[in-house]
């Protein structure tokens, strides 16, 4: 029984992750035959079926209006969750699933799991799964039929094939299953109908910075019949956010933008210095000012208050507080839940803690201090 990773497996371990992501993140043009082959091989061995045509489309959006249309003209739009989905998990995730569990689990998983797991598929999955599907599937807003993964799947064979590298094996007809399954992670979406298969390119174009789908004036993700995807630093951007020049984006838009997150990303973009200098800085304290920003927004008074992200290295934040914040230490407390602003500050008062929007203090403190003891 496999108990602990030697040194020379775990030396492995960067192989297995550059192997993985070049598969997730490939931009080659999928191989026809190959297409062809996962397809014959899933109805031939999978759906107890004849082989039906492929049909490769460009994009995640067009293979899913594909799948729209051929559906509803074969009026097989109900079969295909029972048909699919039920075949794919029970069939699949059972010959190939639960061999590989059950032996991974008895051998290695729970006492390996937690260094491979974290560094083999964490960071594959880091990148390709949170950051490029997650992205082009919200995209496309809903995957209405059931479908597999295809290049997405990285993460997981990632993780499979480092297991079998360490020594776990599978049954020759198993095997067999598996060696499909992992075929299918050289294509894109896969989409396997019952009068036609329908299978998505892969992306022309997937641009990263610090692992995270980034680009500051084009798509982060692009695919051939133009279907593409806008990022900055992970976050999903609107098109004009990434397309107009910093120079050119107007501060009010900026502000008025309600998700924190992108306007994290468009504040950082257009530069905090610019931002600001059209306000009036009211207080200062520490890493923080109270900044009236109604030039730019065309009101009579708009406090927003900029702090320094602790956790995140030269990142800001500016955030509207309450019309009656009128000092630093009015919109800090504007910022408490209410339960908290209750409580009287001193500098004599007991500790609490704040991580993001969650504050922590003693239940029954008379007194707090002005700000938590760690903030995160």
């Amino acid at each position: 029984m496999i108990t602990k990773l030697t040194k020379e497996q775990e030396a492995k371990i960067p192989e297995y992750v550059d192997k993985w992501l070049k598969v997730g993140l490939c931009t080659d043009r999928i191989d026809r035959q190959l297409a062809k082959r996962v397809a014959d091989y899933y109805y031939s061995n999978i759906a107890n079926n004849k082989p039906v045509p492929i049909v490769i489309m460009d994009s995640p959006y067009s293979a899913w209006l594909a799948v729209c249309l051929l559906s509803f003209e074969s009026q097989v739009g109900s079969q295909v969750e029972s048909q699919v989905g039920s075949q794919v998990r029970s069939q699949v995730g059972s010959q190939v699933g639960s061999q590989v569990r059950s032996q991974v689990e008895s051998q290695v998983r729970s006492q390996v799991e937690s260094q491979v797991g974290s560094q083999v598929r964490s960071q594959v999955g880091s990148q390709v799964e949170s950051q490029v599907r997650s992205q082009v599937e919200s995209q496309v807003e809903n995957f209405v039929w059931s479908y597999l993964d295809g290049s997405f799947w990285a993460s997981w064979f990632s993780f499979y094939d480092f297991m079998f590298h360490i020594g776990v094996s599978l049954s020759s007809a198993t095997e067999i299953h598996y060696n499909w399954f992992k075929d299918t992670t050289q294509l894109g979406l896969i989409y396997p109908l019952e009068y036609a298969c329908v299978i998505c390119e892969r992306p022309t174009a997937i641009r990263m910075k610090n692992g995270r789908l980034h680009s500051e004036n084009s798509p982060s993700v692009e695919y051939a019949d133009g279907f593409c995807v806008y990022s900055l630093n992970g976050v999903r951007m609107k098109p004009e956010h990434v397309l107009t020049p910093a120079e050119k984006l107007k501060p009010k838009d900026i502000l008025a933008e309600t998700n924190a997150d992108m306007r994290r990303e468009l504040i950082r973009k257009i530069g905090l210095v610019r931002l600001t200098e059209h306000g009036k800085v009211l207080d200062t304290w520490n890493n923080y000012k109270l900044i009236d920003m109604a030039p730019v927004l065309g009101l009579n008074y708009s406090p927003f208050l900029l702090m320094k992200n602790p956790s995140v290295a030269d990142t800001w934040h500016l955030e509207g507080v309450p019309r009656e914040c009128k000092t630093v230490e009015h919109a800090l407390n504007a910022r408490k839940p209410k339960a908290l602003r209750e409580i009287p500050v001193d500098d004599k008062g007991e500790d609490w803690y704040q991580q993001g929007d969650v504050c922590i203090w003693p239940e029954k403190a008379l007194s707090l201090k002005r700000l938590p003891i760690v903030i995160t």
